[in-house]
């Protein structure tokens, strides 16, 4: 119907369903896709939550600096348009990233940064996330009384928010917990 906006929408629905169901490449080439629309009709904030889509999808292949780039990118477009809740979401990603590759200080100043900012903004779901992402650095840092203490508080949300899903990550870190502590 010549619906620009409407058409890109959908196509980075689309890309994010590939991108859910692990069909990575075709993730790409749709979310690249809608992320030229985006840009082309002047549509920034959706143009940032592309670019965030797009470096998700560059860490699963491994490609360490283009997500950091896209990332870092994503991250100022997102609070220059004020979305707090996909900010929130980059920085508990950036903080999993540094984890993994040791950096534990860095981690934790951006996992504080994201859990501030759900909690400004009363996602629960989001915060369930963060607490969840602070039960793997404390883990790996072997805190295990802070990781219990995080994660214990991450299960009471996501058991009151119904999230399974959520439930089933978090009960899988309290089993890493009761593991360590032998």
């Amino acid at each position: 119907a010549g619906n620009r906006t409407g058409e890109a929408w959908m196509i980075y629905s689309l890309g994010v369903l590939h991108l859910f169901q692990n069909r990575l490449d075709d993730a790409e080439r749709l979310i690249a896709e809608a992320l030229a629309i985006f840009n082309d009709i002047g549509n920034v904030h959706a143009a940032g939550l592309a670019m965030r889509g797009l470096a998700g999808i560059d860490r699963a292949h491994g490609r360490f600096a283009a997500m950091r780039a896209r990332y870092t990118q994503a991250l100022a477009i997102l609070r220059a348009v004020g979305d707090r809740g996909a900010e929130a979401h980059i920085l508990r990603n950036l903080a999993t990233f540094e984890v993994d590759r040791d950096n534990v200080d860095a981690a934790r100043r951006l996992l504080d940064e994201s859990l501030d900012i759900t909690r400004e903004t009363g996602c629960r779901r989001d915060e369930a996330q963060v607490l969840f992402r602070f039960g793997e650095l404390y883990l790996h840092t072997n805190r295990i009384d802070d990781a219990r203490r995080v994660l214990s508080q991450a299960l009471d949300l996501v058991r009151d928010l119904g999230d399974p899903i959520g439930e089933a990550h978090v009960l899988y870190g309290l089993g890493l917990v009761r593991q360590r502590e032998g």
